[in-house]
């Protein structure tokens, strides 16, 4: 949802799929992504699961966050859920894996439209061949490759889903930046230097970057550092959404130039 509102907020038309419960939680979740101009027409409303919500604990001295959160089992779409009408004419669908069975056939639509699908690498599960065949740009988190492959590093976490036919493979760093790889070698992008208030929503912010640079074709040498330079500054201020910088604020620091981490 924080990337469908940053992806709204940077003028892309956006859609947001999911499920929320049928209470005052869902109906403000659904008023706000509204508010942002995000199409919620798609959102299904479960009358017998709450909303999904979040305690989120963030140290003034290091701006990390630790997330406290509860989610129903009756809150996970599923294929049967999905309406292909909400998927036509797609250019970019990100997902995150979580709920498998939607978001494979959501991909597969879309690959097979011509889109480009964008995998915020969290978890994918035991049928992730037929998920990463149709992704095209896949960055996971630090321990996403161990946990997911078993994999003893990086570098084997990039090759493995490279082998799946992912173009563009990657792992984010936190303040170290990301390792990718679209074919030409592994290549390190470092972070923005910067001084975090609060790190809730930077890598959705980051993912929705990656999905805006897909939208507008950007070449993945360009890609990574507007990436990581969205989320850098998203970082500055309290709350996922609140962080969500402005494009003209993102390009400037890109044109004169940003001090790496």
């Amino acid at each position: 949802a924080t990337a469908a509102v940053a992806l709204s907020r940077w003028g892309v038309t956006t859609r947001f799929v999911g499920r929320v419960g049928d209470d005052s939680a869902g109906h403000q979740s659904i008023s706000w992504l509204k508010q942002d101009g995000v199409i919620c027409d798609s959102v299904i409303k479960t009358e017998d699961a709450a909303t999904q919500t979040a305690y989120i604990i963030v140290p003034k001295d290091t701006g990390e966050r630790t997330v406290i959160w509860r989610r129903q089992p009756g809150l996970n779409l599923t294929a049967a859920d999905l309406k292909r009408e909400w998927f036509d004419g797609a250019s970019v669908l990100l997902i995150d894996g979580h709920e498998l069975e939607a978001a494979a056939l959501a991909a597969e639509w879309v690959k097979k439209s011509g889109g480009t699908v964008v995998l915020d690498a969290e978890h994918i599960g035991s049928d992730r061949g037929r998920m990463l065949s149709n992704v095209d740009i896949a960055v996971g988190s630090e321990d996403f490759g161990h946990r997911e492959f078993g994999a003893q590093n990086h570098q084997d976490t990039i090759r493995i889903l490279r082998d799946y036919g992912v173009r563009i493979a990657g792992v984010t760093l936190g303040r170290e930046g990301a390792l990718v790889d679209w074919g030409e070698g592994i290549r390190r992008f470092g972070a923005l230097k910067t001084t975090a208030v609060d790190t809730t929503g930077a890598g959705d912010i980051f993912h929705a970057a990656l999905a805006y640079a897909a939208f507008k074709n950007m070449a993945p040498a360009e890609m990574i550092p507007f990436a990581n330079v969205c989320a850098g500054l998203s970082v500055r201020h309290p709350g996922g959404r609140s962080g969500i910088p402005a494009l003209e604020d993102v390009f400037k620091t890109i044109k004169h130039g940003f001090n790496y981490q």
